[in-house]
């Protein structure tokens, strides 16, 4: 009876240790997590959103977005909160842009706008 009991909690202490190891804080990203952290290149123009200046170079980090228009150093910087696969702007870029759904591409992101536009960025 001895060894049935040292078995059993031997089981337990098992099983306990597994659910303390798998939190569920780690299944947060899931699989269809977008990384948005990198350099990015903005080809395209959409003046109502970014000024109609071309060729943004787009670095994003951990909270914040930096951009450079190529033909003059106007940086400017917006922080980010994100939810899953939703970002909020603050403040909003150019006051227009200041939410979005994050899109995965095959050369970058793209981020999908409540007014139907996506701004595609290609990785750099």
């Amino acid at each position: 009876m001895k060894k049935f009991y040292f078995i059993l909690s031997a089981l337990f202490a098992c099983i306990f240790t597994a659910c303390l190891v798998s939190c569920s804080d780690d299944d947060d990203e899931g699989m269809d997590y977008i990384k948005i952290v990198g350099t990015f290149r903005y080809d395209g123009n959409v003046p109502e959103i970014m000024d109609a200046k071309d060729f943004y170079d787009v670095v994003i980090t951990e909270n914040t977005i930096t951009t450079t228009p190529m033909f003059n150093d106007e940086k400017s910087s917006f922080t980010y909160t994100r939810k899953g696969n939703k970002i909020t702007i603050t403040p909003a870029m150019n006051g227009k842009l200041s939410s979005a759904t994050i899109v995965e591409t095959s050369s970058g992101i793209g981020f999908s706008t409540s007014n139907g536009k996506t701004l595609f960025f290609t990785k750099r």
